[in-house]
């Protein structure tokens, strides 16, 4: 009987580890998508100059680092975030892919706004779009405040590579959207 126990146990335990795997597996493809769109999305603006097309990739971008947090919140990994070395790194992950998902959306966001306005129809359009930078910058700039990038120390270096180059990316946004209208 007790053998019978300690197997079904084990079982468990494996079937457990197999379903966290499937998870964290794809939490790193949702990661690696939005990486790949937030690449393509400035490619589009910077080389080929289509806001369109970039304020899209950048809202993809977005969904799929918003997919890879939730992925990585899930309540089969809680059990991860208990030990002191491996949780560490799953709430980087959760916070630079929330980090990620903002940056993301704010790009779209500035890029639609800008857009609206080299697009408007009139010169009046174009005022009363311009009218209201400030409250677009005020808007943006409390997202931005919103971002965390989660803990610092501690972390494998792929993930410490990945926090600077998202710390890198607020503080550029930062500077842009404050300087927005000044």
């Amino acid at each position: 009987m007790l053998k019978k126990i300690i197997v079904i146990v084990f079982a468990v335990i494996v079937l457990w580890v197999v379903i966290v795997g499937i998870y964290l597996f794809k939490g790193y493809k949702q990661v690696h998508a939005g990486i790949a769109l937030a690449k393509e999305a400035k490619v589009q603006f910077v080389t080929n100059h289509n806001q369109s097309l970039a304020s899209s990739d950048f809202n993809q971008a977005s969904s799929d680092f918003n997919s890879a947090k939730n992925t990585f919140n899930a309540s089969v990994i809680a059990p991860l975030k208990k030990i002191p070395f491996v949780g560490t790194q799953i709430y980087s992950v959760i916070d630079l892919s929330s980090s990620a998902s903002t940056l993301s959306a704010i790009s779209a966001q500035t890029l639609n706004y800008y857009s609206s306005i080299s697009n408007a129809s009139s010169l009046g359009a174009k005022l009363n779009l311009i009218k209201t930078l400030p409250s677009f910058r005020q808007k943006e700039q409390a997202e931005l405040k919103s971002v965390n990038l989660g803990p610092k120390k501690g972390l494998i270096p792929t993930l410490a590579t990945q926090r600077a180059l998202i710390a890198k990316y607020d503080l550029e946004a930062n500077n842009l959207i404050s300087g927005i209208g000044n």
